[in-house]
């Protein structure tokens, strides 16, 4: 079982590094450095960018208990739940998950690494609503379709075998 679940969290913490950093390229990665005028964010998303997790987790974390409310600090609690998903440390990651939801409900990232940590807990109906709500505010995004559309399956398969 233990094997099971890491194997799983291995996939998912994949898959919350993926949700992290898919708003670095073009564009938005001139807003990810450009924009943020605290070092600690700053250097929180450039550790992501070199895949250095820990130390991104660590800056991050300053960065979320130092700025001072606003697009900044939801920002970095975003990022904060996917990088901390996938170092394993899920508690610290639901409560960045949670804390990016309330400052920006429109962070469909935080609610597909939320999806994923709940669905480590093994709460697959808050699982399923966080998946349907970040298909639901991004319709266009793949990753949010396709987790959505994975969970469906697995309940609806495990549902089948119920039955039988």
């Amino acid at each position: 079982m233990i094997k099971y679940v890491n194997k799983k969290m291995a996939s998912l913490a994949g898959a919350a590094l993926i949700v992290a950093t898919m708003g670095l390229g073009g564009a938005a990665n001139a807003q990810t450095f450009y924009g943020y005028n605290d070092p600690n964010l700053k250097a929180g998303m450039e550790a992501i960018t070199e895949g250095n997790l820990e130390t991104a987790s660590e800056y991050l974390a300053k960065a979320a208990r130092s700025i001072n409310g606003g697009e900044r600090q939801q920002i970095a609690y975003s990022n904060l739940c996917a990088v901390d998903l996938a170092l394993g440390r899920l508690d610290s990651a639901k409560d960045a998950c949670d804390t990016a939801i309330r400052f920006d409900k429109r962070d469909w990232r935080a609610f597909v690494n939320r999806g994923h940590l709940n669905r480590l807990s093994g709460d697959t109906d808050a699982a399923l609503a966080d998946y349907r709500r970040a298909a639901k505010l991004n319709p266009e995004s793949e990753l949010a379709g396709r987790v959505l559309a994975r969970m469906e399956t697995s309940l609806q398969s495990k549902q089948l075998a119920s039955n039988d």
